[in-house]
């Protein structure tokens, strides 16, 4: 049982570096995670790595209409967010 378990969870620049070493703790702790970068390809590596509970959110976070998409899509799929 993790410290995160079922909460649902967005990380930014999730691709690479801090960002999807959070990420990747997050997982660990028993979160599902949408990982937001603009970087596609190292979103499916990320995603690939951490397996279901991680979701991509291919994003550029300087666009108002790209945020509010991925928003929406977090809702979409779990119908709330817990931890950004």
């Amino acid at each position: 049982m993790g410290r995160l378990d079922g909460k649902i969870c967005v990380i930014t620049g999730a691709a690479s570096g801090i960002a999807r070493g959070a990420a990747n703790a997050f997982v660990g702790e028993g979160a599902i995670v949408g990982l937001v970068d603009r970087n596609e390809r190292g979103l499916e590596d990320a995603v690939a790595e951490m397996g279901d509970a991680a979701f991509p959110l291919v994003t550029d976070v300087t666009s108002e209409s790209y945020v509010e998409a991925s928003f929406a899509e977090v809702k979409r799929r779990h119908g709330r967010l817990d931890v950004l």
